[in-house]
């Protein structure tokens, strides 16, 4: 069109070129492109920011946690435990304030909402099976068995043959140096790792080689260990505990380890009243967490309970 010529010389080669010979390559090419799109273009969106870009902008705080566990800068002394069917607006979802799935369970506010075994926090998982147990008061028989959430009980396996173990709960083997008893015999006995069948005493149990009576009828020539004066856990716990001649059942710490009345928290929430001797107490004004935080902390001698931010550890 740009060339000068005759008037009759366009009209004939532009309808051949543009109307006749391109429109139908043009209306044959749209459809190509359109399924190579929807074929490609699909895996190209995760790796762009446009999915992640919302909570990166927005005013609502850390980012979303998507493997599968809640993630508390301070472990929380509520129950929690994961909740694929959490929503916005259900009691105790958003939890941690990341993941709407984190949900409270099984005490104070969150009591109608009953806890997985799973909502106990072990640093080490025992051998001796548990339970969340909504009725669970300091100093019953095996609550407190990890050391954090009262509700958490161990179960089935002695000491805690006495307490059954719900449905789904399953009885783990004893550990290799640990007594079995059935039945609480009357005969004193102890582990000992020199044990081998067929020496008295030894197998006394008759599940575990090195589990042997003492100081008893045809075992008196068996000494048994002198008396004991330490805490007992199926895993470490990070509470600070002693040793406590003058714990009766019932008082505050006491009975720390589910064993022993004399084994007694101190020192850290919920037993700050409980004074630690100077071996164990956690250093003064200096905070003590299980586990160090990803959120910035300072010792504030003017905190008090109830100020934002206080009680951190």
């Amino acid at each position: 069109t740009t060339r000068p010529g005759e008037p009759g010389e366009p009209e004939t080669s532009l309808p051949p070129a543009v109307t006749t010979t391109e429109m139908p390559v043009t209306s044959m090419e749209p459809p190509m492109a359109t399924t190579k799109a929807s074929t490609s273009e699909p895996p190209l969106t995760p790796p762009m920011t446009t999915t992640d870009a919302p909570p990166i902008g927005s005013p609502i705080g850390p980012l979303p946690n998507a493997s599968g566990t809640c993630e508390f800068d301070v472990e929380p002394l509520t129950g929690y435990y994961w909740d694929e069917a959490c929503e916005d607006g259900l009691l105790g979802c958003n939890a941690d304030g990341r993941s709407m799935e984190c949900r409270y369970c099984g005490g104070g506010d969150y009591a109608s909402i009953p806890c997985p075994p799973s909502s106990c926090r072990f640093p080490n998982e025992p051998v001796t099976p548990y339970y969340w147990d909504m009725d669970c008061k300091m100093g019953m028989l095996g609550c407190w068995a990890d050391g954090v959430h009262e509700q958490c009980r161990f179960c089935g396996r002695h000491p805690y043959t006495s307490i059954a173990c719900p449905t789904g709960v399953g009885v783990r083997p004893p550990p290799a140096a640990l007594c079995d008893f059935d039945h609480e015999p009357a005969t004193p006995y102890f582990f000992d790792p020199e044990c081998r069948t067929g020496m008295l005493g030894c197998l006394a149990d008759g599940k575990n080689e090195g589990c042997r009576f003492c100081d008893w009828g045809v075992y008196g020539k068996i000494k048994c260990p002198k008396k004991e004066t330490s805490c007992t856990f199926a895993t470490e716990v990070t509470v600070p505990h002693y040793w406590d001649e003058n714990c009766q059942m019932g008082m505050l710490g006491c009975f720390a380890d589910g064993m022993h009345r004399q084994c007694r928290f101190c020192a850290a929430r919920p037993f700050e009243d409980v004074e630690c001797p100077t071996v164990v107490a956690p250093p003064l004004h200096n905070c003590t967490f299980p586990n160090e935080p990803v959120t910035p902390y300072f010792w504030d001698d003017e905190c008090k309970l109830g100020m934002l931010g206080c009680w951190a550890d």
